[in-house]
């Protein structure tokens, strides 16, 4: 298990734009960075388009050849900037709710960390969180990976530390990856809409 998360501030400014881009359903997409030792820096976020089954508003699923898509994404990352860049999470939002996980986002990451790599990481972004009192609202960000003692055993969450780091080298170039990531979003969520 990991010891901590690092964010960039383009990749939490793209999970963030994401997840205000509607207050009605959950959207997500996939975490693109490098495993540090026992932590996981993420770098860039990959879009990927809500597919959901079940036709629940607050249910996403990623399709494999989104999956494969984000892969092929990291491996050019990789190749261009001559490091070891992988999909390493995913994230999701949750409008009106709380941030924290469910027991279906237990186990869907815990499903991820089995398939994936044990270091594999969530993120859920809560917006449009509202307190009545104060006409206030707020924004949150965690981390979190899944656990259980045996097979037989429901999957429990874990939250982590995140740490918003600054120090991406080519900072530029992710923020301006981060902007194209939200404008690929909106057009994602126009032809879905259609």
């Amino acid at each position: 298990m990991l010891s901590h998360v690092e964010i960039t501030k383009p990749a939490q400014l793209a999970c963030t734009a994401h997840a205000l881009t509607t207050q009605t359903e959950e959207v997500m997409g996939l975490l693109v960075g490098l495993w540090i030792e026992n932590a996981v820096r993420i770098t860039h976020v990959f879009i990927v388009k809500r597919q959901n089954n079940t036709r629940q508003k607050d249910r996403v699923e990623i399709a494999p050849e989104e999956l494969s898509r984000a892969t092929i994404y990291a491996e050019k990352l990789a190749k261009e900037e001559k490091r070891d860049f992988k999909v390493v999470g995913w994230f999701h939002s949750h409008p009106h709710i709380s941030v924290l996980p469910s027991h279906v986002d237990a186990r869907t990451q815990g499903e991820y960390q089995y398939y994936m790599d044990s270091r594999f990481v969530g993120i859920i972004v809560s917006v449009f969180d509202e307190n009545p009192n104060d006409v206030s609202g707020s924004i949150k960000m965690i981390a979190f990976q899944s656990e259980r003692s045996s097979t037989q055993d429901a999957w429990k969450y874990k939250l982590m530390k995140i740490k918003l780091i600054n120090t991406y080298t080519r900072s530029h170039i992710a923020f301006k990856d981060s902007l194209a990531t939200i404008v690929e979003s909106l057009k994602k969520i126009a032809l879905e809409e259609k």
